[in-house]
C-alpha cells in the first residue's frame, strides 16, 4: 500500500518487528503428480517475499545395477511445481499459467549464474549447472531404488513481488490464499545406462508440505495512525502493484499466439520446445545436455566451424497489435541472447567428458617395445596407465545457448512496473491484444513457449471497501 508523498518519511521511521510463522496446508499436506496443495496465510500485515515452501520429495522405480541402471536427478524445486496461483478476498490475482514450471526455468536461465545455482543447495539447484544431484552422477548406477530429498523453495512469480518486499495488509485487501499443483516425472532429467530400461514405474511423492512466512507483530502506532488518517481522507482507490504472468504452448510454430490483456506488459518470454517436453519417460544424454528433455529449448540451429550462415535465417519478432518488437525481424540465432536479463546467465552452460588416469600401482602393466627412431640403442619401455572415472565437467559454448538453452527475452520497458510502481510498459487500453510470435528457430516438431510478465494491481475503494484486479 502507497502512502502520499507527505507522510512517506514519518512512515520510513516506523518500528517494524517481524515473526516467522508457520503456515499449514487446509487439509492433506502430501500427494503426487496432479495434486492441489492450498494454504491459507496468517491474518495481518505479511511479506509476500519472504515466503518459503518446504517438502519432501521422494522418487522410486529407480533400477539398481552395475551397467543396466535407471537413474535420475532430483529436479530444481521450482520443476516440481506446474502451477502456483495467488488469490486475494477469493479472487484469484496471479499464476493463470498452466506451464508455471517452464517460465520459472526460462527466467533463470537469463539471469542466473552459478554462484546463484550454488548458493540454493537446499531447492536443489545444482542440477542446473552440473550433470548430478546431491547423490552423484546421472550417469551412474544410483545403488538404491529410491531417492528422497528435503526441500526449500522461495523467490516465487507472482503476487509475492512487489516492490522491495510485498508487505499486503490482509485486513484491508482480504484474506490471501496460496495455491500448488505438483507436476510429473517429466519434471527430472533421467538416464537409462546399457541394457537399462525406464519401464519399472518410476513415480514421485511429496510429503510433509509447508510454509513459513515473515508477519509485522510490531508497529509504531505513528504508523498506524498515519494510515488512519489516510484511509478517512482519501477518496482515490488504493493500489496494490505486483508482478503477474500469463503464457500458452502453440504447437502450431510460426505465427504462435497469446491473447493478454494488461495496462502493462513488461516483457515476452519465448522458447521452443522438444517434441518429447510432455513425455514422462525421456531420457537424454549426460555427456552433452544438462537439462530434462522438458526444460531443453532447442533453436534448430548450430555452430559451423566453417559456415557462419548455419546460425542464420530465423527471422524472429514479435508484434503486439501491429507494434513490431524489435523493428526489423532478427536473423541470426546467437543475436537473441543481447537481451538477456542479466549479464550473468546459464545460457552457454554446457557439459564435456573428460576420464582421468587412475592413481599408479605397483602392479602397473610395462610393455618394452622395439627401439624407435631415437638416437640410443636402447629399447623404449612405456607404462600403460589405466583409465581411471569419467567425469563430466561443466563448460561454457556457443552451442549450449542454441541446443539447448534458446530463450528469446524481449522487453517492452525500462524494467518491470511493480518494481517502482512506473506502469510504463505495453498498455492494451482494456481490451484483450494478441501477442504474435514470429520465427523460424525450432526444432521439427516441436512447440513454442510464450510467456508474458505483466504489472497488475488491486484495487480498493476506501469507501466501499470493494476489491477489484486491475490486470
Amino acid at each position: 500500500m502507497e502512502l502520499p508523498t507527505s507522510l512517506n518519511y514519518t512512515a520510513s521511521k516506523a518500528v517494524i518487528k517481524y515473526k516467522r510463522f508457520n503456515v499449514r496446508t487446509n487439509g492433506t499436506n502430501s500427494g503426487g503428480p496432479g495434486s492441489v496443495i492450498r494454504m491459507k496465510l496468517p491474518n495481518g500485515l505479511i511479506n509476500l517475499s519472504s515466503f518459503n515452501l518446504c517438502f519432501d520429495l521422494t522418487v522410486s522405480g529407480l533400477v539398481a545395477h552395475e551397467t543396466a541402471y535407471f537413474n535420475i536427478k532430483m529436479p530444481h524445486g521450482h520443476k516440481v511445481l506446474k502451477e502456483v496461483k495467488c488469490f486475494v478476498n477469493n479472487q484469484q490475482v496471479s499464476g493463470k499459467c498452466g506451464d508455471y514450471d517452464i517460465l520459472y526455468n526460462a527466467l533463470l536461465k537469463t539471469s542466473a549464474s552459478q554462484e546463484y545455482c550454488n548458493s540454493r543447495l537446499t531447492e536443489h539447484a545444482m542440477e542446473l549447472i552440473d550433470s548430478a544431484d546431491d547423490f552423484g552422477l546421472l550417469m551412474s548406477n544410483p545403488t538404491q531404488t529410491i531417492k528422497s530429498a528435503s526441500y526449500v523453495v522461495r523467490d516465487f512469480l507472482g503476487l509475492f513481488k512487489s516492490g522491495d518486499k510485498s508487505i499486503i495488509d490482509s485486513s484491508l485487501w482480504g484474506q490471501v490464499e496460496l495455491e500448488f499443483i505438483f507436476n510429473d516425472v517429466f519434471c527430472m532429467a533421467q538416464y537409462v545406462g546399457t541394457g537399462g530400461s525406464n519401464a519399472g514405474g518410476l513415480q514421485m511423492k511429496i510429503t510433509n508440505v509447508e510454509g513459513f512466512i515473515d508477519k509485522v507483530v510490531e508497529i509504531s502506532p505513528a504508523y498506524n495512525q498515519l494510515v488512519n488518517i489516510m484511509l478517512k481522507s482519501r477518496t482515490e482507490p488504493l493500489k496494490y502493484c505486483y508482478q503477474n504472468f500469463v503464457s500458452v504452448i502453440n504447437p502450431n510454430g510460426n505465427g504462435a499466439r497469446l491473447q493478454c490483456c494488461s495496462q502493462s506488459i513488461d516483457a515476452v518470454v519465448c522458447c521452443p520446445l522438444d517434441p518429447a517436453y510432455n513425455t514422462l519417460l525421456s531420457s537424454i544424454n549426460p555427456e552433452v545436455q544438462l537439462s530434462a528433455t522438458r526444460y531443453k529449448y532447442n533453436s534448430g540451429r548450430f555452430i559451423s566451424q566453417t559456415d557462419a550462415s548455419t546460425t542464420k535465417n530465423c527471422n524472429l519478432q514479435i508484434s503486439i497489435n501491429g507494434d513490431c518488437y524489435p523493428d526489423v525481424p532478427i536473423n541470426n540465432a546467437l543475436h537473441v541472447v543481447d537481451n538477456a536479463v542479466h549479464s550473468q546467465n546459464l545460457l552457454f552452460n554446457d557439459i564435456y567428458v573428460a576420464t582421468y588416469a587412475a592413481p599408479i600401482t605397483t602392479s602397473v602393466q610395462q610393455a618394452v617395445l622395439p627401439d624407435g627412431a631415437d638416437a640410443d640403442a636402447l629399447p623404449d619401455v612405456f607404462v600403460i596407465v589405466p583409465a581411471g572415472p569419467t567425469l563430466n565437467i561443466p563448460r561454457y559454448s556457443r552451442s549450449a545457448f542454441l541446443n539447448e538453452n534458446f530463450v528469446w527475452y524481449q522487453p517492452l520497458c525500462n524494467g518491470e512496473g511493480y518494481l517502482n510502481k512506473q506502469l510504463t510498459g505495453y498498455d492494451t487500453e482494456g481490451r484483450s491484444a494478441e501477442i504474435i510470435v514470429n520465427h523460424n528457430a525450432i526444432a521439427n516438431g516441436g512447440s513454442l513457449f510464450i510467456g508474458a510478465l505483466m504489472t497488475s494491481c488491486l484495487s480498493l475503494d476506501p469507501v466501499s471497501k470493494q476489491m477489484t484486479v486491475i490486470e
